[in-house]
């Protein structure tokens, strides 16, 4: 960005220089004769031409961004990173968030396979009694697949389906 701006700069210079240069012959017919014909252009400007010059406005610095600025220009770059990690990703980046259960007095030690093997029996015990697409359902379902490792479940399922499980539902 800096070399945009020395380049506007350097252009600016060149186009000041130029109309200077051809301000100097018009002023006056004694200077133009006095002045050899091979001047180079980055000599120090005579006399006649300083009040040119002076009467060009100096080209203004380029400006600072503001904060307000940056930030936009922040948050775009965020939300263009963002957007870019969502499309490799496939969408939905918290669908696999693992939440683990509430405490249960029901369990209070440290050893929570009793917990996982409670709350698997109830997510069955849900299904069979509210329907697959209940919310109660879910529940106990997010809470046995937090605390069962998946070998049991894969296990209990095999039993399910062979219909050797030793619960009721």
């Amino acid at each position: 960005m800096f070399r945009f701006w020395a380049r506007a700069e350097e252009a600016e210079a060149g186009t000041a220089a130029a109309a200077a240069a051809a301000e100097a012959p018009s002023s006056s017919s004694e200077e133009a004769a006095a002045a050899p014909a091979s001047t180079p252009a980055a000599e120090a400007p005579t006399a006649a031409s300083a009040p040119a010059e002076a009467a060009e406005p100096a080209p203004e610095p380029p400006r600072e961004p503001t904060a307000e600025e940056i930030e936009a220009t922040k948050s775009e770059i965020v939300q263009e990173a963002v957007d870019k990690i969502m499309d490799s990703v496939g969408g939905d980046l918290l669908a696999n968030e693992v939440v683990t259960a509430p405490y249960d007095p029901r369990f209070p030690a440290t050893n929570q396979a009793r917990h996982c093997f409670v709350r698997y029996n109830e997510h069955y015990k849900c299904v069979f009694e509210r329907g697959p697409d209940s919310e109660r359902c879910a529940f106990y379902k997010r809470a046995y697949e937090s605390l069962c490792p998946e070998e049991w479940v894969e296990q209990w399922q095999e039993l399910r389906e062979k219909g050797l499980w030793m619960g009721k539902y």
